[in-house]
């Protein structure tokens, strides 16, 4: 039997207005975390990014020269996107966008690894930055003027993995710098969420592995260089230790490596509070660090910054980037410096020489050192800082303020209500949303 002619209109009205509506949703799509860069290499890097309705995204990659644009497109419906970008040039700077809907970001660029070994290259170290994000502005500030290759992170970066919104803050506070710097990040103990077997989740979503969803450790190489970041929250009982075991032995005769540098949280080396980490000690791995020639070690969850050797080993504590500073003994001497101050680090890697410089909030050289090859620390004069270099000086915006300054989840607005309204309260929402079309949140800066 035929519908009566109120109810074929009501069904019609109501899925012209459900049409409206999905458009409308995907025209209004917006960043909840800007894409930023991750897993950067010769020939590929990851741009992650979420936005607050499932949607399509792509990536449009434009080559220094070319006149096309290459697109990697990821089709699927969600929220969270990591996209691949691969088949790059080594040593090359690309230009990039993302597209979400009708919302496009502003370009930003990125240089790929170099394939020359030889080429001398520079990074920029912090960490504990997870309860002053003001702190950490400032250093953002500094890290922008810095010119670098890319960013390394020993870990807290949010007061609980659990806190949703305090990762989004992180992004934010960060954004400028994270969209054309890749940061490799090593988990931190407030980085986790709870005590059960899923407790990295929150951390694997924005930091996990290239090559294993489900690890927070991984290797990397830069020019001479081969980089182990670690997940110190192990017990070092299960696949990290094998794991790492094979990797030193294969960087043992790795072709055109002079330094080897291990990041992690905990480290096996602090005069601070918390002191050396006798988990790594009592599982032997300082002893395998020592064993296969490490020189280099970056740590975080002492809040402070401290400079000093261990045998062979230099080692750098870095978790002045945030959070409450601990008490700790002043030194400053040849081969040993210790500070309770916030801070970044500069490292520059040329050859067999490996030079630090560490700066206040103010960009002002508190500390600097060098090494060659197994040599010890020696004391050098800190270099100015050497203008905007290739990425430019990019001011922070101010950061807005939590939704929960107590650092509590509040609810987010990534999922909708609406569907299981029926179809009245779909219909009145879906006009009232195109009633309110100049209401709409602004695109994404």
């Amino acid at each position: 039997m035929p519908l009566p002619a109120t109810t074929r209109l009501l069904v019609a009205t109501a899925a012209s207005a459900l049409l409206l509506a999905a458009t409308d949703a995907l025209a209004s799509t917006d960043f909840v975390i800007a894409p930023y860069l991750q897993h950067l290499a010769t020939n590929r890097v990851q741009v992650r990014f979420q936005v607050d309705e499932p949607a399509p995204a792509t990536v449009e990659l434009r080559a220094p020269g070319a006149a096309g644009v290459r697109r990697y497109e990821d089709k699927g419906e969600s929220e969270f996107h990591d996209v691949t970008v691969d088949g790059l040039t080594a040593g090359t700077t690309y230009s990039y966008t993302v597209r979400v809907g009708e919302r496009t970001t502003a370009p930003a660029t990125f240089t790929t690894a170099p394939a020359d070994a030889a080429k001398p290259f520079t990074f920029l170290l912090a960490g504990d930055n997870r309860d002053d994000p003001d702190v950490y502005a400032d250093l953002v500030q500094w890290m922008l003027r810095i010119p670098s290759d890319f960013l390394v992170h020993t870990g807290d970066l949010v007061p609980r993995g659990s806190d949703l919104d305090a990762w989004e803050e992180y992004f934010r506070v960060a954004q400028p710098l994270l969209a054309q710097r890749c940061e490799f990040v090593a988990i931190g103990n407030h980085d986790l969420s709870g005590k059960g077997a899923k407790r990295r989740e929150p951390f694997l979503q924005f930091f996990a592995s290239p090559d294993n969803p489900l690890a927070a450790y991984y290797t990397f190489r830069w020019g001479n260089s081969r980089f182990f970041v670690l997940d110190s929250q192990d017990t070092w009982e299960a696949d990290e230790r094998p794991w790492l075991k094979e990797r030193l032995e294969s960087a043992d005769t790795e072709e055109g490596i002079a330094h080897r540098i291990v990041v992690l949280h905990h480290s096996p080396f602090s005069t601070g509070m918390h002191g050396p980490d006798r988990g790594m000690r009592s599982a032997g791995i300082l002893h395998m660090l020592l064993e296969h020639h490490v020189d280099l070690v970056l740590g975080g969850h002492d809040h402070m910054y401290e400079r000093d050797q261990y045998g062979g080993i230099k080692y750098i504590i870095s978790g002045g980037g945030g959070a409450p500073l601990y008490d700790v003994t002043p030194r400053a001497t040849g081969r040993a410096y210790t500070s309770s101050i916030y801070h970044l680090v500069e490292v520059h890697v040329d050859g067999e020489k490996v030079s630090v410089t560490a700066r206040d909030t103010k960009g002002q050289a508190f500390d600097s050192a060098a090494y060659e090859a197994t040599g010890p620390w020696m004391p050098t004069a800190p270099a100015p800082i050497a203008g905007a270099g290739q990425h430019g000086a990019v001011s922070v915006r101010p950061v807005p303020p939590r939704a929960s300054s107590c650092g509590c989840s509040v609810p987010g607005t990534s999922s909708r209500s609406w569907a299981a309204a029926g179809i009245m309260g779909l219909l009145a929402w879906g006009l009232s949303r195109r009633a309110r079309g100049s209401g709409r949140r602004g695109a994404h800066p």
